[in-house]
């Protein structure tokens, strides 16, 4: 298998590895791949086929309360589930 090249988004992929946690390099590389898909669409109008509260909606530009509140639940788990896995490669 050729070697990882650390700090892109295809780095990414191959570094997570068996613990599901990438280097820092490699989560920078895809948050910052994240961001640019997210600029893009920021403007954009918004599918009808999504309903407010969605994370989807945030990511379109919509700040309501509902979506907001969603977005904030979804960081949260999100962060507990990766402080789990940390602790979890380090043990």
């Amino acid at each position: 298998m050729p070697p990882i090249n650390h700090g892109t988004e295809r780095g990414w992929r191959r570094c997570k590895g068996e613990n599901g946690v990438a280097c820092d390099k490699c989560r920078k590389a895809k948050q910052d791949a994240w961001e640019r898909q997210r600029q893009k669409r920021l403007g954009k109008p918004i599918p009808e086929h999504l309903e407010h509260g969605m994370y989807v909606h945030y990511n379109y530009g919509c700040n309501c309360d509902v979506c907001m509140a969603d977005l904030r639940a979804k960081k949260n788990k999100q962060k507990r589930i990766e402080r789990a896995r940390r602790r979890e490669a380090h043990s």
